[in-house]
């Protein structure tokens, strides 16, 4: 049987990263993923609590494991003492972006300034993941 990535056959590049690694798992945009706990994360997600989030607010331990599905332009602040286990996902408004916001000591992708979130670039969603305590990192752009 032929490989297919939504119903298609894959591009030049979706073999290319198939080769180095990538896996499909049918999760959102082309479907590919890195091998090993990314895929964990997406097969994680793919079960994961949904919460709707309408109007700004701080990140809380309860949010570690869910999917935030932003209705509104919001901002999540990502607070101190989220610990190094935590992470969620997150997928932005139809229009409107999210913004992630660093409070406190807390850095996200190695800096204190805000980064931005939007569905145009980021149509399947981006994760919110904490590296050490109050650092975090956020996929996508």
């Amino acid at each position: 049987m032929p490989v297919t990535i939504n119903g298609s056959a894959p591009t030049t590049e979706q073999k290319e990263q198939m080769r180095e690694g990538f896996s499909l798992v049918g999760y959102g945009g082309d479907g590919l993923v890195p091998a090993g706990p990314g895929r964990e994360a997406v097969r994680e997600a793919a079960s994961a609590p949904v919460v709707t989030v309408s109007t700004s607010r701080a990140l809380t331990a309860s949010d570690h494991g869910k999917v935030l599905r932003c209705s509104a332009a919001v901002t999540l602040e990502y607070p101190e003492g989220l610990g190094d286990k935590f992470s969620c996902i997150g997928e932005s408004p139809a229009s409107g972006d999210v913004t992630i916001d660093p409070t406190g000591s807390c850095t996200v992708n190695n800096g204190t300034t805000s980064l931005t979130r939007s569905r145009a670039n980021n149509p399947a969603g981006f994760v919110i993941r904490a590296l050490s305590a109050n650092v975090a990192g956020v996929s996508g752009r």
